[in-house]
């Protein structure tokens, strides 16, 4: 059993490279964003967000919580930062990345599991909102219900 206590990249999200909708690393995607601009068919700001999930770092940790940290854009503000934590639009700040979300993880028979905290339906019956996390032969932890696949750092 893996230890899942720790802190996570993102190796690879779901997403549209040229025509393969599917798991991409930032190598793949970055191109492709790139060939998107220069066609106009996207914004420079887009494409830098959309490539700035890869950025993102999330920390199982001891006590349950998932951490989600996301890098703080170029050009905000000292200033911005502090008035952003003191509204409570951002939890904390650590290294030039801001807490954007928390999540509960646990452990159950060996297995770990977290809350999406998603509302899920099929067929007017409402679905638990639990998913199992799990790793891949490549090590990988599949997360947001295998739109993404983590890398321990």
């Amino acid at each position: 059993m893996a230890e899942i206590t720790g802190r996570y990249e993102v190796a690879k999200t779901f997403c549209m490279v040229r025509d393969d909708m599917g798991l991409h690393t930032r190598e793949e995607v970055a191109p492709d964003l790139e060939a998107k601009v220069a066609s106009g068919e996207m914004e420079r700001e887009e494409a830098s967000e959309y490539l700035g999930l890869f950025d993102a770092v999330y920390e199982f940790t001891s006590d349950g919580k998932i951490n989600s940290w996301m890098k703080i854009p170029e050009g905000v503000s000292e200033e911005e930062i502090k008035e952003a934590v003191e509204a409570g639009e951002i939890a904390a700040v650590e290294n030039g990345y801001m807490l954007v979300e928390q999540k509960e993880w646990f452990e159950k028979e060996g297995k770990f599991f977290y809350d999406t905290e998603e509302y899920r339906e099929i067929a007017g019956e409402e679905q638990s909102s639990v998913d199992e996390l799990t790793f891949d032969e490549e090590g990988l932890l599949n997360f947001g219900s295998g739109m993404m696949k983590l890398k321990k750092v």
